[in-house]
């Protein structure tokens, strides 16, 4: 009943069969794979990788899966069975229940948006998707069609591994927020400046030896996962967090141009204000800058008129007389 040239069939796949023994049965499945059997044996005679077995899992930075982790950790990723040198959309996202074809949540703000594969198809280890974690259940996924979906069987899903989620971080010790605010070359809090001043940012409660970007920006009201404004210096600077301070970092050189201004410290480099873990200098505004006043000009003496001086010079004689009376005296 078919339209192929083989009476109504198409011709799909020709295999050979070399073995010599009797065939005595044969089953095809998927990914093109024939099947002979005779006697014992059973013989592949075709196809390709029977299946692509892909896995997925968090872990710690040596590459040893972990389902458990403390606030402010950093999460690892490790997974195998994808397309080598590949880069992948990856989400982190709160614990949730997964069926095919449903939309993937939003990512967890601060988390990784891509991981890309080694030569075998693996997701190196110390491949990081979290810095400074907070607590909560949570689940990840790599959007391997990246089609924002979560297609079973093609994407990968680190699920059901602690309780009904992927991972869990559970609250540490209460650590310093990161903070960071305007202040003078010494680090004391300054939010005036004249035009003619410089600007100094210091801060705390950051990531120990890392690097950050200290960005200058005109004021705004802030939520989390806003863009970063251009800085109004010209120049973003970066600086290495040491014992989790910034010491007083010279952040815009005057001249200064009037106006309100707050400063960011992007911990993770992400161009993105993250509030979990980014400084912010805010206030309404972080500092404002005003026109230096002109200089006090000098003060002018009023000249003596010529009758002045005939009275100056009288009184002077008259002081004069006095001393030399009380001497002889």
């Amino acid at each position: 009943t078919g339209t192929g040239p083989y009476n109504g069939w198409n011709e799909t796949y020709r295999y050979s069969y070399t073995y010599g023994q009797d065939v005595e049965g044969m089953g095809f499945e998927p990914f093109g794979h024939l099947w002979i059997t005779s006697g014992s044996e059973l013989y592949e005679v075709g196809g390709g990788r029977i299946a692509i077995v892909l896995t997925f899992e968090s872990a710690n930075l040596t590459g040893i899966k972990c389902d458990n982790f403390t606030a402010g950790e950093t999460v690892y990723a490790i997974g195998s069975g994808l397309t080598p040198n590949t880069t992948y959309n990856i989400h982190v996202v709160t614990d949730t229940t997964w069926t095919d074809g449903m939309s993937i949540p939003s990512r967890v703000p601060g988390t990784a948006i891509t991981v890309t594969t080694d030569g075998t198809g693996s997701i190196p280890t110390g491949t990081s998707v979290w810095t400074n974690s907070i607590a909560g259940d949570y689940d990840m996924v790599v959007d391997v069609d990246a089609n924002g979906l979560y297609d079973t069987g093609i994407d990968g899903l680190d699920d059901m591994d602690a309780g009904s989620a992927g991972f869990i971080v559970i609250s540490g010790p209460v650590s310093t927020p990161p903070s960071v605010y305007s202040s003078t070359a010494t680090g004391a809090p300054k939010d005036t400046y004249r035009t003619n001043e410089d600007v100094y940012a210091t801060g705390s409660g950051f990531a120990a030896g890392t690097n950050v970007n200290i960005h200058v920006v005109n004021d705004q009201d802030w939520d989390d996962g806003d863009p970063i404004p251009q800085d109004v210096t010209g120049s973003v600077e970066t600086v290495t967090v040491n014992n989790g301070d910034i010491a007083p970092v010279l952040t815009w050189h005057a001249p200064l141009a009037p106006g309100s201004y707050d400063i960011v410290v992007d911990a993770n480099r992400n161009g993105v204000y993250d509030a979990a873990t980014d400084g912010l200098d805010s206030g309404s505004p972080g500092f404002i800058v005003i026109t230096s006043p002109p200089p006090t000009p000098p003060t002018d003496v009023p000249a003596l008129t010529p009758p002045g001086i005939i009275a100056l010079i009288g009184l002077l004689c008259v002081v004069g007389a006095s001393r030399i009376r009380r001497r002889f005296n």
